[in-house]
């Protein structure tokens, strides 16, 4: 049995393929996070999951930015400075768990911290932004 954070719901939908992907993975990682700590995984299968919620989180930052640039998004400059300041946020939770190694609290505190705010920006800015580039594409 897998253990679950949290879960991809309709209302994450953007409505963009590509980007719908990418945070249907990113949210498989947060569980996968809060699933090797509930299982006993150890700190090498933690610390594995954290470096690649660090770097899925760079990637889908600018894959999705390089779409916003290429289609002239109105909001691409403080949308990507949220992402930068997220970047920061996820960066130092992964030297938090290097640091304090995979506690309980510290592991639950992590996939809270980006679990929710994966779903509030999600909700909150990228439904909106692809919202933008499909019609954008769409005029191709």
């Amino acid at each position: 049995m897998a253990y679950t954070y949290t879960t991809w719901t309709p209302d994450l939908i953007t409505g963009h393929e590509l980007i719908d992907a990418q945070h249907q993975q990113w949210i498989a990682a947060v569980n996968d996070l809060y699933d090797a700590q509930r299982r006993g995984g150890g700190e090498k299968e933690v610390e594995k999951v954290m470096v690649f919620l660090v770097d899925y989180t760079a990637k889908h930052f600018e894959e999705e930015e390089a779409l916003q640039e290429k289609y002239g998004y109105p909001e691409y400059f403080g949308h990507k400075q949220i992402h930068a300041d997220f970047k920061v946020v996820v960066q130092d939770l992964a030297k938090d768990l290097r640091r304090s190694g995979p506690t309980d609290d510290l592991v639950s505190h992590v996939c809270r911290t980006i679990g929710q705010w994966v779903v509030s920006h999600i909700k909150s800015k990228d439904i909106k932004m692809a919202a933008y580039l499909r019609s954008r594409e769409e005029e191709e």
